[in-house]
């Protein structure tokens, strides 16, 4: 249900939600900056935070989809296996340079990958996107992949994990997401369970004590929302 949820938001064209407009746009900025040293710019946050969500809308942004040569974008989460994280960059970076996909890619070892990443690195600006690395170990691994070319790249990471987000050390970017606030919170979710219609003055306690118990977490409170949308607006339903 929550992915369906998160998907659903981002097909949305409302970019003026509350808890999303600022960092989309300090994110944006960062990734368009003209510097050509490549930067790393970590999201970094609990699990439900908006992370993911926060990053794919900057990352369809037609601005930073315009700054770059390239791009591609791989989920990592706890089942990393480099290789299949490097095929998908690849593929994703021949598409965007409208270049024929290897006929042996998909049984290239790690090295091999490697140097076509590299290939790409050393002549093209890039923006790579790796979502969810949750452990330094798995950062120890992926960050020897992409070397600093100084053709203005950027690598953008998403994580739970401080270590992780403070990683690449000076000239680095990091914006580290909090729960929102009580009202934003209750702004979303009405916006979400009564399709940007009050909320009925019978239903305010019910709504309250709903929101407070997603803990400020937008796609807590999205998949609360977007679920009681589908029920009758009334108290028995609710309770």
């Amino acid at each position: 249900m929550w992915q369906r949820d998160v998907q659903t938001f981002l097909s949305s064209e409302e970019d003026d939600i509350v808890w999303m407009k600022k960092e989309v746009d300090l994110i944006v900025r960062w990734l368009v900056e003209e510097e050509q040293q490549r930067t790393m710019i970590s999201m970094m946050g609990m699990g439900g935070a908006g992370k993911t969500v926060l990053v794919t809308k900057a990352y369809k942004n037609k601005l930073v989809k315009k700054h770059f040569d390239c791009s591609a974008c791989a989920s990592v989460s706890q089942t990393l296996r480099i290789d299949e994280v490097l095929r998908s960059i690849i593929k994703q970076f021949l598409e965007a340079t409208k270049e024929v996909v290897p006929n042996d890619l998909a049984t290239s070892d790690v090295g091999d990958l490697r140097q076509l990443v590299k290939r790409h690195l050393k002549s093209k600006k890039c923006l790579i996107v790796l979502d969810d690395i949750w452990s330094m170990n798995y950062w120890n691994e992926l960050s020897v992949i992409f070397p600093d070319y100084r053709c203005g790249s950027r690598l953008v990471v998403t994580t739970r994990d401080r270590d992780v987000a403070f990683a690449a050390g000076e000239g680095s970017r990091v914006c580290q997401l909090q729960p929102l606030h009580p009202k934003e919170a209750l702004d979303l979710f009405c916006k979400k369970a009564f399709q940007n219609k009050p909320c009925p003055s019978e239903l305010e306690p019910l709504a309250l004590s709903i929101v407070k118990k997603c803990q400020g977490l937008p796609l807590a409170i999205i998949a609360m929302g977007s679920l009681l949308s589908l029920r009758d607006a009334n108290m028995l339903e609710w309770n």
